[in-house]
């Protein structure tokens, strides 16, 4: 990439971020996180920080529907235990990575952000 950026005859270009949209993967960016807290109210707010700054940002993830052949296919490779968010205070499992390898855990992670990022506390934290 620097070998790239390096052979450009273009100036940089400057990113306005208030005129900007914004789309982040956030299956990427919830599988990227490394150093993973206690709890999963902490994991929604280390989250939310990790995302970009700006006017408009769009967290677009996959869905998980419980009868799709791809779910199928997910359960037939690797099965996971079903583990139950109740609340910001329910500890992370220790193998979050075999976690991820449950759909509905997937679809209980992002109902559980979505319910946190609409928190009081988060409407300061964004702009526009």
């Amino acid at each position: 990439m620097h070998i790239l950026e390096g052979e450009s005859q273009q100036e940089p270009t400057v990113i306005d971020r208030e005129k900007s949209v914004f789309v982040i993967d956030g299956n990427a960016l919830i599988r990227g996180m490394t150093k993973l807290p206690q709890t999963f109210g902490e994991f929604g707010d280390m989250i939310f920080h990790a995302l970009a700054k700006a006017s408009t940002v769009h967290f677009v993830t996959d869905s998980y529907y419980k009868n799709s052949i791809k779910t199928i296919e997910r359960s037939r490779r690797s099965q996971s235990a079903v583990h139950i968010i109740g609340g910001p205070m329910t500890k992370l499992p220790r193998d979050f990575a075999r976690f991820m390898h449950e759909a509905e855990n997937k679809r209980q992670l992002l109902s559980f952000l979505l319910a946190r990022w609409q928190q009081p506390q988060f409407a300061s934290l964004l702009r526009g």
